[in-house]
């Protein structure tokens, strides 16, 4: 079993799908930070910009990195997670997975 949890310096840990169910409360200030973050990051990497890519891209050479592919896929397919920020996951995935090198026209 393998969970993404989001992490906000002096915050506990929360699961994605806990903060996904946030949106029933009137707090919604981390589900807003994430998404906020992912339309951020999406941006960054549009027109097939390597340099952001990388910085992004969380490695074994790169352990600073904010995302890796599996990551992305099983938050994407995650059912139980709100739509918009499996929506906002789909976007990060193409422009950092599908249209880059030679995939992008």
């Amino acid at each position: 079993y393998f969970e993404v949890v989001f992490h906000r310096n002096g915050s506990p840990e929360t699961s994605l799908q806990s903060l996904s169910k946030e949106l029933e409360k009137s707090e919604k200030s981390d589900y807003n930070l994430l998404e906020a973050q992912l339309n951020l990051f999406t941006n960054l990497c549009k027109g097939n910009n390597k340099s952001s890519i990388e910085a992004l891209l969380y490695s074994p050479d790169n352990p600073k990195g904010y995302i890796d592919f599996e990551q992305a896929i099983l938050c994407a397919k995650d059912d139980e997670m709100d739509t918009m920020l499996r929506s906002r996951y789909i976007d990060l995935i193409l422009v950092m997975f599908v249209d880059v090198g030679k995939n992008w026209p």
